[in-house]
């Protein structure tokens, strides 16, 4: 299972992983009005996912794993490939700053 998404604004990929379960990540990230970590726009993402390679055959070329046919979509959809190499939805020189806006409450 594979999961990307990407902004509208920048058309930058700005998330993927492999071994996602089946969700609409795009959706949730724009519900919570998340701003991209690479433009900054709030709200504006698109997404793709895939339950198995078995999903795309017939359809396209075969791909060796779900990495390549995540590329391959980015390129097809016309975005530029930079998901985040940690998987952090923010810059890791960000990480403060969003740690301040959350407010963490004991009861």
């Amino acid at each position: 299972m594979a999961v990307m998404v990407w902004c509208q604004g920048c058309k930058k990929v700005v998330w993927a992983y492999d071994h996602q379960p089946p969700v609409d990540l795009r959706g949730i990230c724009n519900m919570l009005a998340l701003p991209c970590p690479k433009c900054g726009e709030v709200g504006n993402f698109n997404g793709w996912s895939l339950s198995s390679l078995d999903d795309l055959k017939g359809n396209w070329k075969v791909f060796p794993d779900l990495w390549s046919a995540m590329h391959s979509m980015a390129e097809r959809e016309g975005v530029e490939w930079e998901p985040s190499g940690n998987n952090h939805w923010f810059p890791e020189e960000l990480n403060d700053q969003v740690k301040n806006l959350i407010i963490w409450e004991r009861r």
